[in-house]
C-alpha cells in the first residue's frame, strides 16, 4: 500500500467512526420495537374485557321494563359502542404491530445502508464496488459542480469528495445514539421486570400480579419512557441528525428530484450557491465534526423534540389513562395505594 493510499485511508476514518454509535443506535431501537412476549389470546386483551362488561350491563339492564322501553334508544347506543370498539380495535393493531415491525425494518435497512457506505469510503479506490456503492448512496448529480478548471475531477471523484466529508460524527448523532441507548436499555429492564406479562398490547394476563419493582418503583410507565427516548433518538441519529446518510444524500436527492420538479417555485437562489460550493441542502455548512452551535443543528433538532411531545401527547396520554382504569379494575385497592407512592408516569418529579 503506498503513501497516497495510506493518507486517504487515513481522511476516510471518520466515516467508521460513526459505526460504533450506529450500533448503538440500532441495538436500541430493535430492543424497544422487538415484543418480548407473544400476543396475549383474545379473552385477556383490554379491549375484550371492555366489551364484555358492556354486554353483561346491557343484558342485565333489559330486563328492566324501562329499558324495554327504549329499544331503539338502545339499539343505536349499541351501534356506536360497536363502532367505536373496532375502531380502537384498529388503532391498537396499528400501534402494536403495524408501527413497531414497519419502524424497525425501515431503520434496519438505513443502519445496512449507513455500514456499507462507511465500508466502502475506507476500502481502495481501485476497488470496482466502491464506485457502484458510492454512485448509488449519493444519487443526485445536481447540487455539485461540474468539472471545469476549478474542479478537474470526474463527478464521480467530486461525489467521493463530498460523501467523505459529509458523513461524520456529529453532536446529533451521539446525542441520537445515547438516548436510544438509555431508551432500549430502560425497555429492556421494563421486560425483565414483567417477564412474560409485558405485551405490547394492554391485557390482564392469567395469574396477573400488579409489578411494583424495578423500573416501576420510580414511575408508572417506565416502558413508554424507554419508547420515547429511543424512537427520538433513532430518528435524530439516524433520519435527520447532520452526518447520517439520510440527512446528507437522501434528503437532498428528494429535494430536487421531487419536490422541486413538483413544486418549481421551491427552487430559489441556493441552489446556484449549492453548484459553487458543491453543497446540498442537507450539508449547507461545513460538516467537519464541531461541538458548536451551528454543527449541532438546533432546528431539525428542537422539530424531533417538538414531534415527541406532541406523540406523547396524542398516543401516550391517552393509552396510558386507559391502562390506568385497567389496573385500578383489576387491582383496585392495590393499584391505588400503589399510584398513591408513585405519582409520576413517566419522568420522576416531573410526570
Amino acid at each position: 500500500m503506498d503513501r497516497a493510499e495510506c493518507t486517504a485511508k487515513s481522511q476516510n476514518t471518520p466515516s467508521l467512526w460513526r459505526l460504533p454509535f450506529t450500533f448503538a443506535t440500532i441495538w436500541g431501537i430493535h430492543i424497544s420495537m422487538t415484543p418480548p412476549n407473544k400476543r396475549p389470546p383474545d379473552h385477556e386483551l383490554e379491549l375484550n374485557n371492555i366489551q364484555n362488561e358492556a354486554n353483561s350491563n346491557k343484558d342485565a339492564s333489559s330486563l328492566s321494563v324501562k329499558k324495554r322501553r327504549n329499544t331503539a334508544e338502545n339499539d343505536t347506543h349499541e351501534d356506536k359502542s360497536s363502532q367505536l370498539t373496532a375502531l380502537e380495535r384498529r388503532r391498537e393493531s396499528v400501534l402494536t404491530t403495524y408501527i413497531p415491525a414497519g419502524g424497525k425494518a425501515l431503520f434496519h435497512i438505513f443502519v445496512a445502508l449507513e455500514i456499507i457506505i462507511s465500508i466502502a469510503i475506507f476500502s481502495a479506490n481501485s476497488n470496482p464496488l466502491k464506485r457502484r456503492v458510492i454512485d448509488y448512496a449519493l444519487p443526485f448529480i445536481k447540487p455539485l459542480p461540474k468539472p471545469n478548471v476549478f474542479y478537474p475531477q470526474s463527478v464521480w471523484h467530486l461525489k467521493l469528495i463530498f460523501i467523505t466529508d459529509a458523513l461524520r460524527p456529529s453532536p446529533q448523532l451521539m446525542l441520537g445514539a445515547i438516548m436510544t441507548l438509555i431508551g432500549g436499555f430502560l425497555r429492556s429492564k421494563c421486560y425483565k421486570a414483567m417477564k412474560e406479562l409485558f405485551t405490547f398490547e394492554l391485557s390482564v394476563r392469567k395469574g396477573h400480579r400488579l409489578v411494583t419493582w424495578g423500573p416501576y418503583t420510580y414511575v408508572r410507565h417506565p416502558s413508554y419512557t424507554g419508547a420515547l427516548l429511543a424512537g427520538s433518538g433513532t430518528i435524530l441519529s439516524l433520519v435527520v441528525g447532520r452526518g447520517s446518510w439520510a440527512r446528507e444524500c437522501l434528503w437532498p436527492f428528494l429535494y430536487y428530484r421531487v419536490l422541486i420538479p413538483l413544486f418549481p417555485f421551491l427552487r430559489g437562489s441556493d441552489e446556484t450557491d449549492l453548484r459553487a460550493h458543491g453543497r446540498a441542502p442537507g450539508n449547507s455548512t461545513d460538516p467537519s465534526f464541531s461541538l458548536d452551535l451551528q454543527s449541532f443543528d438546533v432546528g431539525p433538532t428542537l422539530v424531533v423534540f417538538a414531534l415527541t411531545l406532541f406523540l406523547a401527547w396524542a398516543i401516550f396520554v391517552p393509552r396510558m389513562k386507559r391502562e390506568d382504569a385497567m389496573m385500578e379494575r383489576e387491582f383496585g385497592d392495590e393499584w391505588r395505594n400503589w399510584r398513591n407512592k408513585v405519582r409520576c408516569k413517566l419522568i420522576p418529579g416531573i410526570y
